[in-house]
């Protein structure tokens, strides 16, 4: 018998004995795991060694053995998988509760991911009743009493199970988009596959550097820090364009620790993300750079499927920053009325001058006012066209520097991308979204 059939007979084993010995009331939670997340093994300590295995040499010396789930465990796995839409809830292909060694404890690790297996370990001492000390002594199982440490920190657990899982999702969509795979669903792949094109991520680079091109091109535009490694700060304030201190990390980071936010935030009932967009959007306040970058970020999330269309409306509010009646560039005279609108022939595409790379967006004027066109500064043209730039104008017709561009949208493909574009009141233009345009 393989170990992974020997586990989940041992994991099947453990609950009918539970059942047997104090019959579980209809819709307990470790039924409900099962029933509602079939494709989900919960681990138990036969599972260690296997779960080692899926794990980077670094990431092994972390925990010391799994520990066996308790209903009330089983409870709050459920209220993070729950939040997770299904597409993303398919990237977990296992998940079980592993203690903390000396390592993983003086690493503050809360939880760790197999980035080609689907496996979520989540640190046990966060969320079980037994001294936070490393030991290798198996329990008789995770228990959370009432009014205990570990049921005082579930709302953070909570963060961490789907800040994993979104982790989980990303490596599948790796697989996916590199031909692989197979350790997923067909319903999970599928799923994947459909995301990867919608978002137009179905290339060689890993979805982290793909979300991370968001990031670099305020960095590039002026407007945001880079990304710092290792000399991250686990509290204090979000640097801009991060959900918190902690996404500053590393672009994985960044996108788990956003999906995490948005999902279950832990510090305040709503995410200061949403509460930017949504006075943006409400026309409380101007669409500026940074708040830009997060609609942005949003946006590529919503089309990859970590967030559902449901999570993105409740964050950025009914309306967005970027919505206009049609298509154009337009120019507004403040108070939303407009001075001029260029709408015919919209294109947008790549071009090269004095050695630099631009993505060019261009228009006719629906009134004898002649043509417009801008040239977004990229710097590459392989990288996702989504993020910030500044704004310049390539070919004016009209004199000044455009400052209050409100709107690019549906734009007809030159050469490879299509995109929705707008652009704040000084000077940047913000990439949200990609279509496909003649010829795919």
């Amino acid at each position: 018998m393989s170990r992974r059939a020997h586990s989940s007979a041992a994991v099947a084993a453990f609950l009918g004995l539970v059942m047997w010995m104090a019959p579980l009331p209809a819709g307990a939670s470790l039924v409900e795991l099962a029933q509602r997340y079939p494709w989900i093994r919960v681990l138990g300590p036969d599972d260690f060694r296997a779960a080692l295995g899926a794990l980077t040499t670094g990431d092994r010396n972390a925990y010391t053995s799994i520990e066996l789930m308790d209903d009330a465990a089983a409870r709050i796995v459920l209220r993070g998988l729950d939040l997770l839409p299904r597409s993303a809830a398919l990237g977990v292909n296992s998940i079980g509760l592993a203690r903390l060694s000396a390592v993983g404890l003086g690493s503050n690790t809360k939880g760790i991911t197999g980035q080609t297996t689907g496996l979520v370990l989540i640190s046990a001492q966060l969320l079980c009743d037994f001294p936070l000390q490393a030991t290798a002594r198996p329990q008789l199982g995770c228990q959370v009493a009432a009014g205990s440490v570990a049921a005082q920190n579930r709302r953070g657990i909570v963060n961490t199970i789907v800040h994993e899982a979104s982790h989980a999702y990303e490596g599948l969509l790796n697989e996916v988009a590199a031909g692989r795979g197979e350790s997923w669903t067909e319903e999970a792949r599928s799923l994947a596959r459909a995301a990867l094109d919608r978002a137009r991520a179905a290339d060689s680079r890993p979805i982290a550097t793909f979300f991370g091109d968001l990031q670099n091109s305020a960095v590039a535009a002026g407007v945001a820090p880079p990304y710092v490694g290792d000399r991250v700060s686990m509290n204090g304030a979000a640097p801009p364009g991060f959900a918190r201190a902690y996404g500053q990390a590393t672009p994985r980071e960044d996108l788990a620790t956003l999906v995490g936010e948005v999902l279950y935030p832990v510090e305040s009932p709503v995410l200061a993300y949403c509460l930017s967009l949504q006075a943006a959007g409400s026309g409380g306040a101007r669409l500026d750079p940074v708040t830009g970058l997060a609609l942005a970020k949003l946006v590529l999330l919503r089309d990859l499927g970590f967030l559902s269309t449901n999570d993105f409306d409740q964050c950025t509010g009914p309306t967005l920053p970027t919505d206009v009646p049609d298509d154009g560039i337009f120019f507004n005279n403040g108070g939303g009325t407009r001075a001029r609108q260029f709408g015919d022939d919209l294109r947008a595409g790549w071009f090269t001058w004095s050695g630099q790379q631009f993505f060019r967006v261009r228009a006719n004027a629906r009134t004898p006012n002649g043509n417009i066109e801008f040239a977004l500064v990229v710097r590459d043209p392989t990288s996702n066209p989504r993020g910030v730039h500044r704004l310049q104008l390539a070919a004016p017709r009209m004199g000044g520097t455009p400052r209050n561009v409100a709107m690019i949208a549906n734009v007809l493909n030159d050469y490879q991308a299509a995109s929705s574009v707008s652009s704040s009141p000084v000077g940047y233009a913000i990439i949200t979204e990609l279509t496909r345009g003649p010829g795919g």
